[in-house]
């Protein structure tokens, strides 16, 4: 009798906890789209080597969830709502792609396939404070870059940042609206080096 009733009460529980994970919400994963940029006028001029270096978030960007500030002080990162994969890896690769659209003399490297950084000529560094939404509302994203020459002098810095308003309520409205401030960042950073890169120029070299 009481190992019957032992194995009904095992069976019930079992039961439940069938249940209760098939309710539990799935995650939703997000990855950035790839970047689809024009190239700047007077690019073809920009032919320097550089390597993607670091591209460091803050550390309340760091996790896997997607982040929006409630309030002054504080941040809330969503449990249902991740990124697939690191964001700093993400916002590497895009950087990647979106300086090699806009800037397509120049050569870019990943600095992970980069075995001999000394035969480049400068290395970018990123570092995003922002990527997420603010309390007002806007998707927001800010950092700033810095170039270094082969031998690791300082080169040029300078900031960017961008606010965008999103189209709809929920997250996948907010990772769009990122993806576009990203987008305009993108563009911010690549104005930016065309500018610093075109004085480095060799004399000639616009000839």
């Amino acid at each position: 009798m009481v190992l019957g009733l032992l194995r009904v009460m095992l069976v019930a529980g079992l039961a439940a906890l069938m249940v209760a994970c098939s309710s539990s919400p799935q995650a939703e994963r997000y990855l950035l789209a790839a970047p689809q940029l024009s190239a700047l006028q007077d690019s073809q001029h920009i032919d320097q080597r550089l390597v993607i270096g670091n591209v460091e978030v803050a550390p309340f960007l760091a996790g896997s969830g997607v982040v929006q500030a409630r309030g002054n002080m504080t941040l809330h990162q969503a449990s249902y709502h991740r990124w697939a994969e690191p964001l700093p890896s993400q916002l590497q690769r895009q950087l990647r792609l979106g300086l090699q659209q806009q800037l397509p003399a120049a050569t870019w490297l990943s600095i992970q396939g980069s075995a001999h950084l000394r035969s480049l000529d400068y290395r970018l560094d990123i570092s995003i404070d922002s990527f997420h939404l603010l309390a007002n509302g806007e998707a927001e994203v800010s950092g700033q870059w810095q170039l270094r020459s082969a031998e690791q002098g300082f080169v040029d810095a300078g900031q960017f940042r961008q606010r965008q308003t999103l189209s709809s309520d929920g997250y996948r409205a907010l990772v769009d609206a990122l993806q576009l401030a990203w987008t305009g960042s993108m563009q911010e950073i690549a104005e930016a080096l065309a500018d610093t890169l075109a004085d480095l120029a060799p004399a000639g070299d616009e000839s």
